[in-house]
């Protein structure tokens, strides 16, 4: 009997420690899911105080990275100008291209009409045509 009254006791004892644990792991299971959601709050505000960092540091410009005098000209401003003046190049180039064509084609039009030849018809073709005894 007193075994008995044992084995009820030990049963009792493992029953409750069961249920003790069950119900410590619950509670360490919501204070890690508390935990991780402040750990998610404190790097979410860590990257967000770095991105403006960085967007300030950005907008900021080029003065605030040099340790000499302050730039006469901002490097916007700078950068601008150089894409001006390329582009400036740019149209100076295509203009003398096709002055170049069109002259040479003003030039080619005054041989074909020199040569006697069609308007249509290319050059090289036509002295071929022309060396075969052709007319053309």
């Amino acid at each position: 009997m007193a075994y008995s009254s044992m084995e009820v006791k030990m049963r009792e004892l493992q029953n409750e420690n069961v249920e003790l644990v069950t119900r410590w792991m619950a509670l360490k299971a919501k204070d890690a899911d508390r935990m991780n959601a402040e750990n998610e709050d404190f790097v979410r505000m860590k990257q967000e105080k770095e991105r403006l960092e960085l967007f300030k540091a950005a907008t900021d410009g080029v003065a605030q990275v040099t340790l000499g005098p302050k730039p006469r000209y901002s490097f916007s401003f700078v950068c601008y100008w150089l894409l001006f003046v390329v582009a400036v190049v740019v149209v100076v180039v295509v203009v003398v291209v096709i002055a170049q064509q069109l002259f040479s084609y003003h030039q080619l039009s005054r041989l074909r009409k020199f040569a006697g030849l069609r308007p249509g018809c290319p050059i090289g073709l036509a002295q071929r045509v022309a060396s075969d005894g052709f007319d053309s």
